[in-house]
């Protein structure tokens, strides 16, 4: 029998511890990739449990304001109550209310429109005809939500009695008075369809009035002082 070559079997031998260095290495190559993505993932964890509970603050901190909005919608409904009952006089007038309506009376006419012209940020007077009387009510049609901005106004009774009025209207669905000062008036009215809403004003409202600027959802309207 031949004996074996030792040279050859060095070189396996050599070969051998070579090729299980390399798959070594790659094992521990794949286990830094799999420590990598252990670390990923948990710091993904980490990221969607604080996600979740910064949702749940924000889902408390909505409930809470809808619970304040609903509290103050609930405020105002009787404070406009108590208005309406103190205007037709079947309560007593607060001091507060009282006063706002002397400051009102004391100031005239023209400082009163001015006073509120100024504070609206429009321009002067409504465009007349040539005649000189107060321009033709149009008859565009208005949908959606419009804000109508109404004034100088003597008292609070003319605005309850022309927010009565827009909510007369059929096609009204909803009515707020977005802001009241130095006489001037903005109502924000959602109509439920077209309708051509100066003209069922013009038929409703307890005084008479002028169209000085109309656009797409909203219009400016002055009382006539005569």
């Amino acid at each position: 029998m031949l004996g074996y070559r030792r040279d050859a079997v060095d070189d396996a031998l050599a070969m051998r511890d070579e090729e299980l260095a390399a798959r070594d290495r790659s094992l521990a190559a794949r286990d830094q990739a799999l420590t990598a993505c252990a670390g990923a993932l948990a710091h993904g964890r980490e990221d969607l449990e604080r996600r979740e509970r910064r949702i749940t603050e924000l889902d408390l901190v909505c409930d809470s304001l809808c619970a304040r909005i609903v509290e103050r919608e609930c405020e105002l409904e009787r404070a406009r109550v108590d208005l309406r009952r103190a205007l037709a006089g079947e309560a007593s007038v607060s001091p507060a209310l009282v006063e706002l309506e002397r400051e009102l009376d004391a100031l005239p006419g023209g400082a009163r429109e001015q006073r509120a012209v100024a504070d609206a940020g429009e321009p002067g007077p409504a465009p007349t005809s040539s005649d000189g009387a107060g321009a033709e009510i149009p008859d565009a049609l208005f949908d959606g939500l419009v804000e109508v901005e109404v004034g100088p106004l003597a008292d609070f009774s003319q605005l309850v009695g022309f927010e009565d009025a827009a909510g007369g209207i059929t096609a009204t669905s909803q009515i707020s008075v977005k802001r009241f000062t130095q006489g001037r008036a903005t109502l924000e009215v959602r109509l439920a369809e077209p309708v051509e809403l100066l003209r069922e004003l013009e038929e409703r409202s307890p005084f008479e009035f002028r169209v000085r600027d109309q656009r797409t959802g909203r219009v400016v309207l002055d009382v006539d002082d005569e």
